[in-house]
């Protein structure tokens, strides 16, 4: 329990840095996803952590909702990457920038789908599976890139 709590405070210290830094050197106006991504994950980094110190039972209420700001960030980040990275070639770019946007509507869409097709049961982890496929498109992506 210890462990995890000091795992917990040095994360929120490491994107209260990095968000810190940003500020200082200008570059959250050059990478505003990347910037929102770290502000969200730390906001709800400290609001979890109140949940969980007063209201453990709360935690999971308050898990989802902020998981699925940050996983949606996450994928702006990778729209960034497509946009810094790819910039000198603008057809590769726009490409991407589409195959990446389908890509995650797709998936978005099929979460959406999926459950009102199966039974209740079979579509318990759907949030959890939605998590799992995002991030591993965004895995993928990255590798590609």
């Amino acid at each position: 329990m210890v462990l995890s709590l000091a795992i917990w405070w040095v994360g929120i210290c490491l994107e209260s840095i990095v968000l810190l830094r940003g500020i200082s050197s200008k570059t959250i106006k050059r990478f505003p996803f990347f910037f929102a991504y770290v502000i969200c994950s730390l906001a709800g980094n400290l609001a979890l952590y109140g949940v969980s110190v007063f209201d453990h039972a709360a935690y999971t209420g308050f898990y989802w909702p902020i998981q699925s700001v940050t996983l949606l960030l996450g994928c702006g980040i990778l729209l960034e990457i497509f946009k810094h990275v790819l910039s000198d070639y603008p057809g590769a770019e726009k490409f991407a920038v589409a195959s990446g946007l389908i890509t995650v509507g797709a998936v978005i869409c099929f979460a959406v789908i999926y459950p009102l097709v199966v039974s209740r049961s079979a579509s318990a982890g759907t949030a959890v599976e939605l998590e799992r496929d995002l991030r591993t498109v965004q895995a993928i992506f990255l590798v590609v890139i």
